[in-house]
């Protein structure tokens, strides 16, 4: 049987459409097994952006590690956070390249991009300008956390004072 030129091109177009959606697919994390480093800090990251969401700041701060880390620190982050940030929704956080954590890694950093917009009156719907930052990554006793000491000043959030 032989193709003809129309024919040709269509595999051809298939092909590169199949390469595209597995490329697509690599960069959301469709392929990585559940429960290696990648998806867990994909997990930890949502789960963060939710509680962030629901303005329940000690809840939040479960997926973040301070230093020290005790009850008082995470206390005074608490205390630090204005009241304009429960008018704050975010809509996504997006790694500006794949997520690839080294095997045996305990520390991994990686630069975001920020999506949000406001819920009340004067910020109504409006989309809210957050500058790129870094997220830095770190595993406490299995677990990857967020290094919130490391990663809040790169989003032009001050670290409170001990």
């Amino acid at each position: 049987m032989k193709l003809t030129q129309h024919q040709i091109r269509n595999l051809i177009a298939l092909g590169v459409l199949l390469v595209l959606a597995c490329v697509v697919g690599w960069w959301v994390g469709i392929f990585d097994a559940k429960g290696s480093d990648e998806d867990q800090i994909r997990r930890l990251t949502e789960n963060a952006r939710t509680e962030f969401n629901d303005h329940d700041w000690e809840d939040a701060l479960q997926y973040c590690w301070v230093e020290p880390n005790t009850r008082e620190r995470r206390q005074q982050w608490i205390k630090s956070i204005p009241n304009q940030a429960n008018a704050i929704n975010l809509d996504s956080i997006l790694p500006t390249v794949p997520l690839s954590v080294p095997v045996g890694a305990n520390e991994y950093v990686i630069e975001v991009s920020i999506i949000a917009h406001g819920q009340v009156a004067f910020f109504s719907g409006g989309r809210i300008n957050v500058p790129k930052g870094t997220i830095f990554y770190v595993r406490k006793n299995g677990l990857w956390l967020i290094d919130l000491e490391r990663s809040a000043p790169t989003f032009g959030v001050p670290v409170p004072r001990p």
